[in-house]
């Protein structure tokens, strides 16, 4: 019984490190990111975000000045942890992303829906939707993939904010990974 636990376990490693976390609308073949090392990184766009099903300048119209600052610090926080994410992922792989390089990761967020206020609370699940483009220098579009991440609510991590950050840190590691595999390093 041991042994048949060991191999489960040892079989299903490799398999879930091989699981694409992104869906590719358009990939230029050959890749020409094959052998780039230096990709300068954008901020994240919020200009066509939906928040819990509506467009976000409705959303923040309706906060209070107190919620409607600690929404900004969240989408702080999403654009501070994807970054980092990100960046230590490729930097695992000598890729180098930050403010210059030839070509552009441009990520976008189009949809967030925060968790908040499910009944049952075993139900609120957030989600963010994100879609990423990279560009030649010349801002012609080689790459355009979308992922999505969701974190269920949990009594230990009942803040939205954290669910968010968290998810944050996952799309950045995810896009790292889909980087990683463009450029031909894995």
């Amino acid at each position: 019984m041991r042994n048949l636990l060991l191999l489960t376990c040892l079989l299903t490693i490799p398999l879930t490190s091989c699981i694409r976390h992104w869906s590719v609308l358009h990939a230029t073949e050959p890749s020409p990111l094959v052998g780039q090392r230096w990709f300068k990184m954008m901020n994240i766009d919020y200009s066509q975000l939906i928040v819990n099903n509506t467009p976000e300048a409705i959303y923040a119209s309706e906060m209070d000045p107190f919620k409607l600052e600690d929404w900004q610090a969240d989408k702080e926080a999403i654009e501070l942890n994807f970054a980092e994410a990100l960046q230590i992922t490729a930097s695992d792989y000598s890729i180098q992303v930050g403010e210059k390089g030839d070509f552009v990761i441009s990520p976008s967020i189009v949809r967030i829906d925060t968790g908040a206020y499910q009944i049952p609370a075993y139900r609120a699940v957030a989600r963010i939707y994100l879609a990423l483009e990279i560009s030649d220098s010349e801002g012609a579009i080689l790459d355009e993939i979308q992922m999505n991440a969701e974190f269920p609510w949990k009594f230990f991590n009942a803040s939205s904010s954290s669910r968010l950050q968290s998810m944050a840190t996952q799309l950045g590691t995810w896009a790292g990974d889909y980087l990683i595999q463009r450029t031909g390093r894995k």
